[in-house]
């Protein structure tokens, strides 16, 4: 039967037909496609964006539009990641431009001048990273006012070298009659221990976002701070009595208290004896000693009864 209709079925297509799996993927500040439980390397200009996939049998590739952005081996591994040594490498030049344009920006900022500095420098093939080192050295060892007014004459003389900054600087404590700047270089976490650090108000409140109240407020704004509702909804019927006023202290009273109890839990703080409990009455020490040394005495005596009763 197949044999005799042959002749009337259409040939195959001389291009066998693609088997791409398309998938839209999300790439966050990893760059790294996540596709098939495996992530795939990206450029890191295209982070934090919806990239498109397309993979078959044996390759991965990336791409944003019409651009392809990387093409991978494909891995039916668990976990794996697979890296482009080039995405690396760039991802690794562009965070050194970035630190060096921070460190450039300070000394900037500290010394203006440095950046004219820097251009003469350069126009004579001078190592930028290396000068650019020794003149933050000397902004922490001199201040900025002395490296500015230092850099300037080094300009003046047509000498835009650190050494000439460092010449100038020395010629300058001298004539001032300075003593020799010593440069204390500490670790990050032992300078973070002198960062100003705002206390927080010790006062108990009952919520941070309702004022403080006082008993010199009304007892219908204690109420509403409270937040009583009920009782403001019948404060023309019950605001005369007495026992508004010893309510709301003694609600204001439990609050406090629980709110204390709250931040010191919270805090994992545990029990302790506050400082306004201890006996700070001066200790009579001649009534110490006395009944230290008749405590003494009594343990003395016991002690040669009990060797009088063994003989």
């Amino acid at each position: 039967m197949f044999t005799e209709e042959a002749a009337r079925l259409l040939a195959l297509p001389d291009n066998p037909a693609s088997l791409l799996e398309r998938v839209a993927v999300s790439v966050g500040k990893t760059p790294c496609a996540r596709f098939d439980l495996n992530d795939y390397s990206v450029p890191h200009t295209h982070v934090r964006r919806v990239l498109t996939v397309l993979a078959d049998p044996h390759e991965v590739r990336i791409i944003d539009g019409a651009e392809v952005l990387a093409c991978h081996r494909r891995s039916y591994d668990k976990g794996a990641q697979i890296e482009d040594r080039a995405h690396i490498q760039a991802l690794v030049d562009d965070k050194r431009a970035a630190r060096q344009h921070r460190v450039t920006d300070r000394l900037v900022q500290a010394a203006p001048a440095s950046q004219t500095l820097l251009m003469r420098a350069a126009e004579r093939d001078g190592n930028l990273g290396t000068i650019t080192a020794a003149l933050l050295r000397l902004l922490d060892r001199y201040g900025a006012a002395d490296l500015q007014a230092a850099i300037l004459d080094a300009l003046e003389r047509d000498v835009p070298h650190p050494n000439a900054v460092r010449h100038a600087l020395e010629r300058r404590r001298e004539q001032h009659g300075d003593a020799p700047p010593v440069a204390v270089v500490l670790p990050e976490h032992v300078c973070n221990r002198d960062a100003p650090v705002r206390p927080h108000a010790l006062e108990p409140t009952t919520d941070s976002r309702t004022p403080a109240m006082s008993e010199h407020d009304t007892p219908r704004a204690r109420a509403g701070a409270l937040n009583l509702h009920g009782l403001l909804a019948h404060w023309s019927e019950v605001a005369g009595e007495a026992w508004v006023t010893s309510l709301l202290g003694w609600e204001e009273h439990e609050r406090a208290r629980r709110s204390l109890e709250r931040r010191l839990r919270t805090a994992r703080i545990g029990r302790f004896k506050p400082l306004c409990d201890f006996d700070w009455q001066p200790v009579d020490f001649a009534r110490f000693i006395e009944a230290l040394l008749v405590a003494k005495i009594e343990l003395f005596q016991k002690c040669q009864e009990v060797q009088l009763g063994k003989h």
